[in-house]
């Protein structure tokens, strides 16, 4: 590659930019965006910014104030007060005009309160998640934002990164990419530099380009960024789905009771209509009176009530060192009923050190640590802590000195292979420097090589390891690895395992000068898993990760919350079983029946999707899973009925993370962990969790109680209503005044977020169903219905306030009268059903709502009370004031409608066990 001033290409067509891009070869496509093997120079990037902008897809800048604002006004509900003011307004109407106008500035003032709030403090959680990417500018890599990546950047790719942007792959080596996210194929697909004969229609398929928001799943390359931002094709598949974004079952839940309550109002509103027309003959009252039974009837609260809850919720959990990238996660969190988790970090200490190194017979050896050092040190893709271990250990060691070593090529680690290789040649150059009386040949002597020849180190998984020896090395000799070696060695490796102590085998091979100048072509070196044969077994490096002394604990809390864990984990079964035992998680699991709920990879790939589903319950230890293994077991899991979470921080975590209900991932996790996941950690540790699951339960009982009071007190009014216009020969309550008792209700409703929970709520998970809302609203509505008919007949036959005088003539004040006492009725009880409903228990004795709750219940009743007998507010809403005989009647109607209240609740739970 070479630094040339050609044009870049357009960017009017990204697709055709990408299909010219792959068919060219790497040198022409990079000279053409003006790069070169040192990447862009400063100026160039300045240029390039100013030129494409922020490499994003969508802006997500919080909305300023005023457009929040401007949305609030946008809602349904706030339009429809809006049309009603004006109607009013158009019959001189002004007092019901003004108490509307004061409703959409309360409403407007508290949607846009919460939602500034909220997309702030969003904005500032997404903030100290920022996806970087290795690039390479002016000769030097540095990391650096994704956003920042412009076209003719040379991007590093390495295992566990994210793709940044489209690009052309300009070398590559065993590299393989992930690109489920755009395409949907699990396969992985291999990449190679070289140009391809691509067309726009299987552009996806072309080898040798890689597209943003795919993933590296091993090997290595370099790419030059060819389109970024909304050019990529990932861009243009998110403008195509901008406006059809997935539903979890929560939304979906909400949008049905919504929906329901809607389509009873757009039914009652002209029934009511009509009926009132038909008694009263004044059709305009009577379609003012329709519109506000059609605005008390729309669960106008319901956005702000949700994005309270969810706000608080998230900030809740921010103040836990737990972000949460989706707020509805945390609903679905508190319905989670499994968790399966990775026992590195969650179960233990994540504090990995090397314990041994031995030879097959477990004997120490101080050539295996050597190899081990070498492998870690030299190879390029992703370090994990056991590279970092087996480098510590070889630092403090003071063993022999090594020579000289270059790398010269690397056979990445897969899941399929689950083991890493690095070939190595001398440093030929260092030896002539070296004066003659020293010694040139130090290290150990089975790693000495001739001129020209290669040393091949390979370190993995004890298995995938000993599949390619066919020899081992034996008291400093090597022989082959016959029936009687393997099986010392497995014998080794398990008594190792069983210990607690994870295993990786190393092997090596020495290729004579003429093979490995066979393997240089075209310029390059050209190793392969094909290599990885006949090797030399070596010994065993064996380290150790305490189980961390919280987890016990942390896992208790989780089964007390009616949360099961399961460890669904990489390693080798007897690892895992070891950490399982030492945290006491076998439960009353007798010894012999514990292989009964364990299962391997091989295991599950035995089973088909049914088979795998009837087993998975039973199952405490999944281990040696693959990455789409892991997956398979959520899946099974959820076919079961299970929500199910999933916490992992590896590339091989992915497939499940994205599979899962609750995707959960760590700070320090790889980029395409932390982008999959819902809920990042910045700690590692299962209590917070625990504090998340009560959060998100609390989230749903406080929602659940806003939802069944609203549709039980919505139900009750629908049949209260019908009664109403047919045997009331007026209107039973103005559309003002039905317009503040509902305003009043509503604001005391925007205290429900911050309101304590029962324990029981918090116990054990729930989920969003339409049965028991629909069932809790048949029977609970219909209370309210009494007690509105019992304030009828009160005002009717007690006080006589039935609209005419003795003789017959139409008396105003007799119906306001009868409207003051619905009125008062209906807000009292309103208010104080919130009270029975919010609790299964008996309501101020055994359970009291939180401080906001009855501020605002307090103050909704008391406004209620004065506005009848302030002159100013009782001439403005038509009321009258009622006698002081009116009270006592009023008390026992409230009281008599709570003791009913509390009696068809103690029923409700004893016939179907539950209440929220």
């Amino acid at each position: 590659m070479r630094q040339t001033t050609q044009p870049a290409p357009s960017r009017q067509h990204p697709d055709a930019d990408m299909v010219q891009a792959s068919q060219h070869d790497a040198d022409t496509v990079v000279a053409g965006l003006n790069s070169g093997t040192d990447g862009l120079k400063d100026a160039q990037v300045n240029s390039a910014r100013e030129t494409y902008g922020l490499n994003v897809v969508s802006e997500s800048h919080a909305p300023s104030l005023p457009a929040t604002i401007l949305g609030s006004f946008r809602n349904p509900f706030v339009l429809l007060l809006i049309v009603l003011a004006a109607i009013m307004v158009a019959t001189n109407d002004h007092i019901g005009a003004s108490t509307i106008t004061v409703m959409v500035l309360i409403s407007v003032g508290l949607n846009t309160t919460q939602e500034y709030k909220a997309t702030r403090a969003a904005q500032a959680l997404r903030a100290m998640v920022v996806a970087t990417t290795t690039v390479i500018r002016q000769g030097k890599a540095s990391e650096i934002p994704v956003a920042q990546v412009v076209p003719g950047d040379i991007i590093e790719l390495k295992a566990g990164d994210l793709i940044p942007a489209d690009l052309r792959v300009v070398r590559a080596k065993d590299l393989t990419v992930s690109q489920s996210s755009l395409t949907g194929e699990s396969r992985p697909q291999d990449k190679t530099a070289e140009p391809q004969d691509s067309t726009d229609e299987n552009l996806l398929h072309a080898r040798n380009v890689c597209f943003m928001g795919t993933s590296v799943l091993s090997g290595s390359g370099l790419g030059v960024v060819v389109t970024t931002g909304r050019n990529t094709y990932f861009g243009a598949m998110a403008r195509a789905v901008a406006d059809v974004q997935p539903r979890s079952a929560y939304d979906l839940a909400i949008r049905r009771i919504t929906l329901l309550l809607i389509r009873i109002m757009l039914i009652m509103a002209p029934t009511v209509f009509l009926l009132n027309w038909w008694h009263t003959g004044d059709w305009l009252q009577a379609l003012l009176f329709a519109v506000a039974i059609g605005v008390g009837l729309t669960p106008s609260m319901l956005p702000t009530i949700i994005s309270a809850n969810l706000a608080r919720g998230t900030s809740f959990m921010a103040a836990r060192k737990v972000i949460v990238k989706v707020p509805d996660s945390i609903e679905n969190l508190g319905s989670m009923d499994v968790l399966c988790t990775d026992k590195t970090g969650t179960l233990t200490e994540d504090r990995i050190v090397l314990q041994r190194h031995l030879d097959i017979e477990g004997k120490p050896s101080q050539l295996v640590l050597i190899i081990g050092y070498l492998n870690s040190m030299h190879s390029t893709g992703v370090r994990n802590t056991m590279d970092d271990a087996v480098i510590g250990a070889m630092n403090k060691s003071t063993g022999t000195a090594l020579p000289a070593y270059r790398v010269v090529d690397e056979i990445p680690f897969d899941f399929e292979r689950r083991r890493l290789s690095v070939i190595l040649d001398r440093v030929t150059d260092l030896d002539q420097l070296t004066p003659p009386d020293e010694v040139k040949d130090v290290g150990p002597q089975e790693l000495h090589l001739a001129p020209g020849e290669d040393l091949l180190l390979t370190k993995g998984a004890v298995r995938e390891v000993m599949s390619v020896c066919s020899r081992v090395m034996h008291d400093g000799s090597i022989t082959a690895l016959d029936d009687a070696a393997r099986a010392t060695a497995v014998a080794t490796a398990e008594s190792l395992n069983s210990d607690g102590m994870r295993v990786l085998a190393v092997s090596t091979r020495i290729i004579g000068a003429d093979a490995a100048r066979a393997h240089f072509v075209h310029d390059n070196w050209g190793y392969t898993p094909a290599d990885e044969a006949d090797m030399v077994l070596i010994g065993f490096l064996a380290f150790l990760d305490p189980p961390k002394e919280s987890a016990s604990a942390a896992i208790q809390d989780l089964h007390r919350a009616a949360v099961d864990v399961k460890v669904v984990s990489g390693d080798s079964g007897l690892v895992c079983a070891h950490v399982v035992d030492a945290l006491n998680l076998w439960d009353d699991t007798p010894a012999d029946a514990r292989a009964q709920r364990s299962m391997t990879g091989a295991q599950v790939d035995q089973l088909d999707d049914e088979a795998l589903a009837q087993r998975v319950n039973d199952v405490l230890v999944f281990s040696e899973m693959s990455p789409l293994q892991k997956a398979r077991v959520v899946g099974a899991l959820q076919a079961r009925g299970h929500v199910v979470g999933h916490m992992g921080d590896g590339i091989n975590d992915t497939p499940a993370l994205r599979k899962a209900d609750v995707g959960i991932s760590v700070t320090d996790g790889v980029d395409i962990a932390k982008d999959t996941a819902d809920i990042i950690l910045l700690e590692q540790d299962l209590r917070v969790l625990r504090d998340g699951i009560l959060e998100g339960r609390r989230t749903f009982g406080n929602i659940q109680k806003y939802l069944k009071i609203t549709v039980a007190s919505n139900f009750g009014n629908v049949f209260s209503v019908l009664i109403a216009s047919v045997f009331i020969p007026f209107l039973p309550m103005l559309a003002v005044q039905l317009l503040v008792q509902n305003m009043l209700y509503d604001i005391s409703q925007t205290s429900l977020p911050w309101d304590r929970v029962d324990g029981s709520v918090l116990a054990r998970p729930r989920r969003w169903t339409d049965g028991h809302i629909t069932r809790f609203m048949v029977i609970l509505g219909p209370v309210s219905t009494i007690f509105d008919v019992v304030a009828f007949l009160l005002m009717w036959f007690v006080f006589h306030a039935t609209g005419t005088t003795a003789s017959g003539a139409v008396d105003p004040t007799s119906q306001h009268l009868f409207q003051t006492g619905w009125f008062l009725v209906g807000i009292c009880t309103q208010v104080m059903v919130v009270h029975m409903i919010r609790t299964e228990k008996i309501p101020f004795i055994q359970s009291t709502a939180a401080r906001p709750v009855l501020w605002a219940s307090a103050a909704a009743i008391a406004v209620a009370l004065v506005l009848p007998v302030v002159p100013f507010t009782a001439a403005a809403f038509s009321f009258v004031a009622p006698p002081a005989t009116f009270y006592p009647w009023l008390l026992a109607t409230v009281l008599a409608y709570c003791l009913l209240t509390q009696w068809v609740k103690t029923r409700y739970i004893r016939r179907w066990h539950e209440w929220l």
